[in-house]
């Protein structure tokens, strides 16, 4: 017959059992340091300088100011097949939708389009990997 005292047992042993095997099979396939910071901080956000050492970076005495010319409705307008096709009326809506926080266009040093959208604003911090991403494959392009 079965007792609590096996049911207790098998309830937690087998939790155990099977999360050791998921961390081993883990730091074999990344690093046992990648997984230790998967499982006490869990995925990356901008708030991780917190956790490590940080060095400030002095800002430059001259900075580069980017001609503001604005062209709201020929950026936007490039995106009308994309809202047509996603079922949204505006560009606005599609964006907040879509959990965009911010788009910033600039060509050949001016400055056409900058919007923020879902509460966020230029001094706001937000996690930036697709921007830096697009940033990237801009300049795989050139």
């Amino acid at each position: 017959m079965i007792t609590k005292k096996y049911i207790l047992r098998f309830f937690v042993l087998v939790p155990i059992f099977i999360f050791s095997i998921l961390v081993l099979l883990l730091s074999i396939k990344y690093s046992p340091t990648y997984v230790y910071r998967l499982i006490t901080m869990n995925v990356a956000d901008v708030y991780d300088y917190r956790n490590f050492d940080n060095h400030r970076i002095q800002g430059a005495k001259r900075t580069n100011q980017f001609i503001s010319l604005p062209e709201e409705v020929y950026v936007e307008s490039k995106f009308d097949q994309l809202i047509t096709n996603t079922g949204f009326d505006s560009f606005e809506e599609w964006a907040i939708a879509s959990q965009t926080t911010a788009l910033i266009v600039i060509q050949r040093d001016t400055l056409i389009y900058e919007k923020y959208f879902n509460g966020f604003d230029r001094d706001v911090y937000f996690h930036s990997q697709s921007m830096a991403n697009s940033c990237i494959r801009s300049l795989k392009t050139w």
